[in-house]
């Protein structure tokens, strides 16, 4: 049985420009020595060392520097297959089909079973729940090593078909593997040769497999010669096709992103992702390639990295972590992703919507076009109302669904028409302004002219100042109230109290405050580095905790608990237990990013979008 995870209909009007969101590649060239070798495949072993294959032979690379292993030229060549068994022996399988093994002391040695090794190419390895290795060839079938015997299952045992492009286990040790006439599951069971086969018969949309990908324990996707892109329900036996025509030929790699998206590599029009939410494919660049460009295969790291080998230009690799979105309306100054996935912009020229789940997919609209409005700041309410906080016209609230607005204005009760922040909980709003900070109080008629109440905190109150950059609504319902010059506030149940010293150091101007899991509050300053509060005292981070970039922008914490550094030279990532800092700039393609202050926000999926006077950085 066979779905359609993309509705047809929209098909047309859901691939991405060219300028849309991209992950950042660098490339890897092999050795000067070495320029004349073609990769053909990417992997990693379990001591973080990435495995390249090539026309040549097989490399081990650092990162920085290549490794050549060599081997006796008779039995070298082109490698096909890696793979590490559990023991930490490290396979490799080459076309003319031989195998050698590097085991963990370091030493290479061609492996020559008393049965003879195969004279068709190694296609793959694997390793099933009893230990035994299995081999796939592309012309005798699967091989699989028991008890240091080696035992052939081919077409005489019922395989689909001897020549086998790719083989992978399932969680529970089964190798499925893809032929020419479909898919063959092997195992052995008490000794005994057991095959299951998956067709056209079976629901399968085309018996071509060219690659396999299992994600957990219920599902395989599967890459085809002609249908492109389907995944099998292990528990339902159904197949859920992503699109159907495909139109961007053989597959030939597939590498998954958790329940995020799944990156396919093809015979000839480079790689596309497919983001699941969205239900959208996108293309992806590699620098300098043409858009026909054949990949060989994909591969994603312990780290997240994501390696790719194109025929033409060797190696690359992509953090994901951080991906750049080309914004035409200018500097990004505010950015919001609302529960309905859509994502929001504010800059000097209006509110724009980046709506990633409708026919206006991957696009800027500009929202209120005859409103002349420099954007600085956005928040979401309960309702799903939309807060525009403007540099000069106070705040717009506005229903997304329904086009309703209201403006609010000092005429209205807020404290100043410059609005820097917006924060809020429940029917609550607070409000940074350059004239103190406004407490709203609304209900969900509040668009229809529903009832308003507001309270003023300013330079006459307890917080002793009007200028105000940043509000935060802790765990607790607390606001937090960074300004400038007067150091942190809090209003805590109608209460304000503020700390001028962070134990023996002065606190003057609040940029960015974000919250960990501990609920500790994380503060940055305009000169004076971090702060991190746990409610009684101060911890103080500077360039001696290694802190790189004192000019610090945005704060935010990541779905992991980092706390996210924004800064003009890049982006640091800080355990706020350990207190271990990763620092990502040029070797992601993030330097000299010209951030703006406190243009930040996290998705409903974890994602921080990070507005910079050129892009967005997510």
């Amino acid at each position: 049985m066979q779905r359609l995870l993309l509705t047809l209909g929209l098909l047309w009007r859901l691939f991405l420009p060219a300028d849309g969101q991209m992950p950042f590649f660098r490339s890897h060239p092999l050795p000067e020595e070495h320029q004349d070798a073609e990769v053909n495949l990417v992997w990693e072993a379990g001591n973080g060392y990435i495995w390249v294959g090539t026309s040549k032979g097989a490399f081990r690379y650092d990162g920085v520097d290549y490794q050549y292993l060599a081997v006796d030229s008779l039995s070298g060549g082109a490698v096909s297959a890696l793979f590490e068994d559990r023991d930490g022996t490290v396979w490799i399988g080459f076309a003319k089909g031989h195998i050698y093994r590097l085991d963990p002391t370091g030493s290479l040695q061609r492996w020559q079973p008393e049965e003879g090794t195969p004279a068709a190419a190694i296609t793959g390895f694997a390793e099933d729940g009893q230990g035994r290795i299995w081999f796939s060839t592309y012309g005798e079938g699967l091989y699989y090593l028991d008890q240091d015997h080696l035992y052939n299952l081919n077409i005489d045992d019922g395989l689909l078909g001897d020549d086998v492009y790719v083989m992978k286990p399932d969680a529970h040790g089964r190798m499925w593997c893809g032929t020419d006439g479909g898919i063959s599951i092997c195992w052995v069971e008490e000794g005994e040769k057991k095959l299951e086969r998956l067709t056209k018969a079976e629901g399968l949309p085309d018996e071509i497999v060219r690659e396999l990908l299992p994600q957990g324990e219920r599902y395989m996707w599967i890459g085809m010669y002609d249908r492109g892109v389907c995944r099998y329900d292990l528990e339902e036996q159904t197949f859920d096709v992503l699109q159907d025509p495909w139109e961007f030929g053989v597959v030939n790699a597939l590498e998954l992103f958790e329940d995020h998206e799944i990156w396919i590599g093809t015979n000839g029009q480079g790689i596309w992702r497919y983001a699941f939410t969205a239900q959208t494919f996108q293309p992806l660049e590699l620098p300098n390639h043409p858009s026909n460009t054949k990949i060989l295969d994909l591969h994603v790291d312990v780290e997240g990295n994501v390696w790719a080998v194109s025929r033409t230009r060797g190696l690359f690799s992509a953090n994901r972590q951080f991906e750049l979105l080309s914004a035409a309306s200018g500097s990004v100054q505010a950015v919001l992703e609302d529960s309905r996935h859509r994502l929001w912009i504010g800059t000097p020229g209006g509110l724009f919507r980046y709506d990633r789940s409708s026919s206006e997919n991957w696009r800027f609209v500009e929202e209120w076009g005859s409103y002349d409005l420099n954007v600085v700041c956005l928040q979401e309410d309960e309702y799903g109302h939309i807060w525009a906080g403007t540099f000069g016209q106070g705040v717009f609230c506005f229903d997304p669904a329904t086009g309703r607005r209201r403006q609010i204005t000092p005429a209205d009760g807020l404290a100043n028409e410059n609005v820097l922040s917006i924060d809020g909980i429940n029917n609550k709003m607070w409000l940074a302004t350059l004239g103190g900070v406004t407490e709203l109080e609304f209900n969900d008629r509040f668009l229809d002219g529903g009832p308003l109440k507001y309270r003023n905190f300013d330079r006459e109150s307890d917080l002793g100042t009007g200028f105000v950059y940043k509000i935060f609504v802790d765990s607790r319902g607390r606001t937090w109230i960074g300004t400038d010059g007067k150091g942190l506030s809090v209003i805590d149940n109608g209460r304000i109290t503020s700390y001028s010293m962070a134990d023996t150091v002065p606190l003057k101007t609040v940029y960015s405050i974000t919250e960990d899991w501990l609920g500790h509050i994380w503060l940055s300053t305009d000169r004076n580095g971090i702060f991190e509060f746990d409610g009684e005292r101060f911890s103080h981070l500077t360039v001696k905790e290694g802190i790189r970039d004192l000019s610090i922008f945005s704060l935010a914490t990541d779905a992991k608990g980092n706390i996210l550094i924004v800064h003009p030279s890049g982006v640091d990532l800080l355990d706020p237990l350990t207190r271990h800092l990763i620092y990502y700039d040029e070797e992601v393609g993030i330097q000299d990013i010209y951030p703006n202050l406190n243009a930040i926000c996290e998705s409903s999926e974890g994602d921080i979008w990070i507005g910079t006077q050129q892009a967005l950085l997510r």
